[in-house]
């Protein structure tokens, strides 16, 4: 494998939990004012009120900056466990990580969810 295939992958795999990062930063201190439907966390509960949209940025926010750090480091290091590997093996174990990452990414709307509920009520 050359490292154009390493780097196409690695850069794949490290692209989301940075993404996360990046976002929640923005959320917990820059989050979108009022509701939108253009930009933000948009559900039935967090549109339901100005006060669960910004409890909803807040709480998103902390998440995807917590989870997307971890993911990160984590993924970083398996990547660099995984530079052994050959072949379509290296490609199998990036795609297998970048399924984890989302699993893990979209596994934060309940929780945000749930939060809105124990919260607000709504």
């Amino acid at each position: 494998m050359d490292l154009l295939e390493i780097l196409l992958i690695s850069s794949t795999v490290l692209m989301l939990p940075v993404i996360m990062v990046i976002f929640g930063w923005v959320f917990r201190t820059h989050p979108p004012k009022d509701i939108n439907w253009v930009y933000g966390y948009r559900t039935k509960r967090s549109v339901s009120s100005q006060e669960a949209w910004d409890f909803a940025h807040a709480h998103i926010g902390k998440v995807w900056t917590y989870a997307g750090a971890v993911m990160l480091l984590a993924s970083a290091v398996s990547l660099l466990f995984l530079l052994n590997t050959e072949g379509y093996d290296y490609w199998i174990a990036g795609m297998l990580l970048l399924f984890a990452e989302m699993g893990i990414m979209v596994g934060t709307i309940p929780l945000t969810e749930s939060a809105l509920k124990k919260e607000l009520g709504v």
